[in-house]
């Protein structure tokens, strides 16, 4: 496991007795969270940074892996976690703007023909999918893919998106589960591997989108915090954010 980053982003003069905002975020979830060259990147990171900056105060990051949001949540030193669930959080104040939301899908090659109009319809096919998947995607799938019935011939979850990915462009897998942004990050990069203009047909099984929000500390900051991600989310800026990191090449 990566040893948590401590990456000192912006430095600013701070107000008189201003403290340093702590700021707690994922890994290792392009294009959401990530980072590269030592530097923390991505659409989550990207656009709280930018809705914090007129804060006036340095801003410190430190990544963790999301099993451990619940320590960072009852520690008082944090100031902001990034990217949680309604109901999953126990602080006090929750942002009422998403910072993201996750749509996932169904992706096949379109060579190969397949139709899937229901979960059931995954049984035919071979698939690939994220680790504890099964947990995340409703009761049929849960019903289909839980470890004790599974069949892992015909099924497989994988740590490691990227790998998930390659797998899926080296035809071992004819069906791949995950969220579309994460599908198109990926296909641009891993262009350099595979042949990823291919075409590909996406299968709207789980037609909920899930929103993720922010938890903060300090309820004023929260609200600070809403009223200029909606204004990012209304001029375009926002929308820029995500073209970075989904767009062309």
């Amino acid at each position: 496991m990566c040893r948590p980053a401590l990456i000192l982003l912006l430095a600013m003069l701070l107000p008189a007795g201003a403290a340093p905002l702590q700021v707690v975020l994922g890994m290792g979830r392009p294009p959401y969270v990530f980072e590269r060259d030592g530097r923390g990147q991505g659409i989550e990171t990207d656009a709280v940074l930018a809705a914090l900056q007129d804060e006036r105060r340095v801003i410190v990051t430190r990544h963790l892996p999301n099993a451990r949001f619940a320590l960072a949540l009852a520690d008082t030193s944090v100031d902001v976690v990034v990217a949680v669930l309604p109901g999953k959080n126990g602080i006090v104040c929750l942002s009422r703007e998403s910072i993201s939301q996750y749509h996932d899908v169904a992706v096949s090659k379109t060579k190969h023909g397949i139709r899937l109009s229901r979960v059931a319809d995954l049984t035919g096919h071979t698939v690939v999918a994220w680790q504890d998947a099964y947990r995340s995607l409703g009761p049929e799938v849960l019903g289909l893919y839980a470890p004790s019935v599974r069949d892992s011939r015909r099924y497989a979850e994988v740590g490691d998106q990227a790998q998930q990915n390659r797998l899926f462009w080296l035809d071992r897998y004819e069906v791949m589960l995950l969220d579309q942004r994460i599908f198109t990050w990926y296909r641009r990069e891993l262009a350099q591997e595979f042949d990823t203009r291919e075409p590909v047909t996406v299968h709207d099984l789980f037609p909920k989108v899930t929103p993720y929000y922010v938890a903060f500390r300090d309820c004023a900051l929260r609200d600070r915090f809403d009223a200029r991600l909606r204004r990012m989310k209304a001029d375009g800026r926002y929308q820029q954010i995500l073209d970075r990191y989904l767009g062309e090449p």
